[in-house]
């Protein structure tokens, strides 16, 4: 399991892990507090920098990175996109073009 939100997400997101399974944290905290069940956990911070959004966007290109999309939608859809989020209906990421 990988949280990038902290908070009550993540702590609904650990009970979805199994027995002795893996949590990642991508936020700045203590991985290990309410961790139970033999579940081990890590956190990082990822530092974003052009380069490495570049380097991304290279891998995205060739095809060696696939991200997930379930749907593109326009910045002024936003509300329908995150009531479709947290109906659980998304099967993958949710973009917002902006601009």
């Amino acid at each position: 399991m990988m949280d990038c939100a902290g908070g009550q997400t993540r702590d609904q997101a650990v009970g979805a892990v199994r027995d002795n399974g893996r949590a990642s944290f991508i936020v700045i905290q203590d991985a290990s507090p309410g961790l139970e069940r033999g579940i081990t956990g890590d956190s990082f911070v990822a530092q974003v920098d052009r380069s490495r959004l570049e380097a991304l966007h290279r891998l995205i290109d060739a095809g060696s990175l696939r991200p997930n999309i379930a749907e593109v939608l326009p910045l002024d859809q936003a509300r329908e996109a995150l009531s479709w989020v947290a109906g659980r209906h998304a099967r993958g990421k949710i973009v917002l073009l902006v601009g």
